[in-house]
């Protein structure tokens, strides 16, 4: 049992360490593009838990902000339930039945939320909670009506993560801006 959950979770980081590598890959040939570059995910989510999924997050972030790429995502799975459906539920212990129902939510909250931090942190859109595609795509499509970019200079570079907050002092603005970053010490040096 507990070698099927270590392989379950190398499975789980070599997916997530794919998806960032293969997004940042199209970013980073996005930057070379002329005119407006958006990229749209169209995606469940996929976990990223760890430290190191966290900085390959913030890479993907760097790279959009300096090559001024719009990430914009879609939650494919629309409406869903967190309760388990009949197919899902194994055959034993009502104990672990209760325990699977518990972690359920916890687990589909956290799929979405690097897809949500992405487009967030970008300046895109995360859309969710329904499942009208077109409507969907027909928001990505449309784009910000205004667009301002903040930057600033990390004083002591420490390989941490840091987080960030942009308020605005008016009403009726919503602000889109990225959560945190990782100022990698190695990056200082060039």
């Amino acid at each position: 049992m507990e070698q099927a959950a270590e392989r379950a979770v190398a499975m789980g980081q070599q997916t997530y360490r794919t998806d960032l590598g293969f997004i940042r890959l199209v970013v980073s040939k996005m930057g070379a593009l002329p005119g407006q570059r958006i990229l749209i995910l169209i995606s469940p989510g996929f976990l990223t838990s760890s430290g190191e999924a966290m900085d390959l997050a913030s890479q993907v972030l760097e790279m959009a902000a300096r090559d001024n790429v719009i990430i914009n995502a879609i939650d494919s799975r629309g409406l869903y339930t967190t309760n388990l459906e009949s197919t899902e539920r194994g055959g034993g212990s009502p104990l672990a039945s209760r325990v699977q129902n518990q972690h359920r939510p916890v687990s589909m909250t956290a799929d979405e939320g690097v897809m949500a931090a992405l487009a967030d942190g970008s300046g895109g859109t995360y859309v969710h909670g329904h499942n009208d595609l077109d409507a969907g795509l027909n928001r990505l499509f449309s784009g910000p009506k205004y667009l301002y970019l903040l930057a600033f200079s990390v004083a002591k570079p420490n390989d941490n993560y840091h987080e960030l907050k942009v308020k605005v002092n008016h009403d009726g603005l919503t602000v889109q801006a990225r959560h945190g970053y990782v100022a990698l010490k190695s990056e200082s040096k060039k």
